[in-house]
């Protein structure tokens, strides 16, 4: 099936003083989500394309926090996990999340988080919902950042 283009995406990328692997490392630590994650409370599953995981997310905007169960598309060690999220039919509400890890010389990377928005409901998605989302990106991926430098100490 042809994949519509996103009717929007949100991203947010750190740079961490880190190795590929350094970052790869924390991201696919699931079990440790809790302790640093104020975004991506929980996340359970495989991360083996075609798998379906069970991720518990959170942002200001919500009352409470969401179960999502997406399906991953893609893991490459120290590169990228991406997975493909539905809620509803399809056209409803589907969304596109990735986690990049670029290299940018010894020691540093560059950390991207992207979303890709497509369906009824994403049209209903205003600047200011979309300004908590990316909110919610920035403050996982300096999480992320912290918790790579402290586990390097």
């Amino acid at each position: 099936m042809k994949q519509t283009p996103p009717l929007f995406s949100i991203e947010h990328d750190v740079e961490i003083d880190a190795s590929p692997e350094e970052v790869w490392a924390v991201l696919m630590d699931f079990g440790c989500y809790s302790a640093w994650n104020p975004y991506v409370l929980s996340l359970t599953g495989s991360p083996v394309p075609g798998n379906t995981l069970s991720v518990e997310i959170t942002q200001a905007n919500w009352p409470k926090p969401i179960v999502v169960t997406p399906v991953v598309v893609r893991a490459e060690p120290n590169k990228i996990f991406h997975w493909h999220g539905q809620v509803g039919e399809v056209g409803l509400l589907d969304t596109d999340h990735s986690f990049e890890i670029e290299s940018m010389g010894r020691e540093r990377v560059a950390f991207r988080q992207r979303e890709e928005f497509r369906g009824s409901l994403a049209e209903t998605m205003d600047e200011p919902t979309q300004a908590f989302t990316r909110d919610a990106f920035r403050a996982m991926n300096e999480a992320l950042a912290e918790r790579v430098r402290a586990l390097k100490q």
